[in-house]
C-alpha cells in the first residue's frame, strides 16, 4: 500500500471553518446520542435553505424533510400535479399526486365533511387520498409526525418549513 511519504504529493495548508448553531436538533442520527444542531458557516451571509417552525426535530427528521421536499418538487416537475410523499429513516413510505377535486362517491370514501368538501388545496386532497385509513388510526399507529410544507417562491418550491408534531 502505498503512503503519502512514498508519493510526490503534499497537502495544503489546514482550513479551520466555525460554524453559527442555526438550530438544535433532538439528537443526532440515533435517539442515544448526544443533541446535535444545525449549523452554518460564520460569515457566508447566507439564509438557511429551510427553517424549523416548531418542535425540535432529529437529525433524520431533516433528512426526511429534505428527501421528501426532492420528491414532491421532482414529481411536480414530471406530472405538473401536486405531490405529496412521506418518508420515514430516510426511505420513501408513499407518494401520490392528485387532480383538483374529489369526484363522485371519493368524499364518503375519504371521510371528509361535505362543509370542507368545496375548501379543500390540491395539497390537502393529496394528504387525504394516502393516509391510512383512519386519522384515529394514524395517530395510533406514530408516536409523532413530521410535517414538510413549501412556500412557492418566484414559482419554485424554495421555502422549506419543518413542522415537528
Amino acid at each position: 500500500m502505498a503512503s503519502l511519504e512514498d508519493s510526490k504529493e503534499t497537502l495544503g495548508e489546514s482550513v479551520t471553518q466555525a460554524f453559527d448553531v442555526v438550530s438544535s436538533l433532538k439528537y443526532g442520527c440515533n435517539p442515544h446520542q448526544q443533541p446535535a444542531a444545525m449549523c452554518s458557516a460564520v460569515g457566508n451571509g447566507l439564509e438557511m435553505p429551510l427553517k424549523v417552525v416548531n418542535g425540535v426535530p432529529g437529525y433524520i427528521n431533516l433528512l426526511d424533510a429534505i428527501n421528501s421536499w426532492l420528491l414532491v418538487r421532482e414529481m411536480d416537475k414530471a406530472t405538473g400535479l401536486s405531490a405529496a410523499v412521506s418518508f420515514k429513516h430516510v426511505s420513501p413510505a408513499g407518494a401520490a399526486v392528485t387532480s383538483t377535486e374529489l369526484r363522485g362517491n371519493e368524499p364518503c370514501i375519504y371521510e371528509v365533511a361535505p362543509s370542507a368538501r368545496d375548501n379543500l388545496s390540491p395539497v390537502a386532497l393529496v394528504y387525504i387520498r394516502s393516509r391510512a385509513d383512519t386519522a384515529k388510526l394514524a395517530t395510533c399507529s406514530h408516536s409523532f409526525n413530521l410535517v414538510v410544507s413549501t412556500v412557492p417562491r418566484d414559482n419554485g418550491y424554495d421555502n422549506l418549513r419543518i413542522h415537528d408534531l
